[in-house]
């Protein structure tokens, strides 16, 4: 017997523009620093707090993209065709005001998403037979 199973999905996509509703309803870092990673070494699935300081090495954007949208499984992404340079691993160090609440960091990083590497989302409900 199939059964509807209905779930949120987030469907991600590249654009060249941005929304500048987007960019004024969420918080963002006070300065960030994106580069590729060439050292190799310990990679971070989440966000590593010290002080004012936020870091994330050597990860994909994957993991940003997860950890910024709350995706736990691969069907939660509609669309999920390979970002670009998709696996190439980055280093984020940011710095940010205060002590940010876990869901305000997750905002950032969406916000360092839109603006660096020009990523857009929009969510969704669907029903799927299982």
């Amino acid at each position: 017997m199939l059964r509807a199973l209905r779930y949120t999905c987030v469907a991600i996509g590249v654009a060249s523009g941005l929304l500048a509703q987007s960019a004024l309803s969420r918080p963002a870092f006070e300065v960030a620093s994106v580069k590729r990673n060439t050292a190799n070494g310990q990679w971070d699935q989440i966000p590593r707090l010290s002080g004012d300081r936020v870091i994330m090495h050597n990860t994909q954007l994957r993991n940003i993209v997860n950890y910024a949208y709350r995706v736990q499984y691969l069907y939660e992404v509609a669309g999920n065709v390979d970002l670009p340079e998709g696996w190439n691993r980055y280093d984020i160090e940011a710095k940010v005001a205060g002590s940010p609440t876990d869901d305000e960091l997750r905002r950032m990083f969406q916000s360092l998403l839109e603006d660096r590497f020009k990523l857009k989302v929009h969510r969704e409900t669907r029903e799927m037979t299982v």
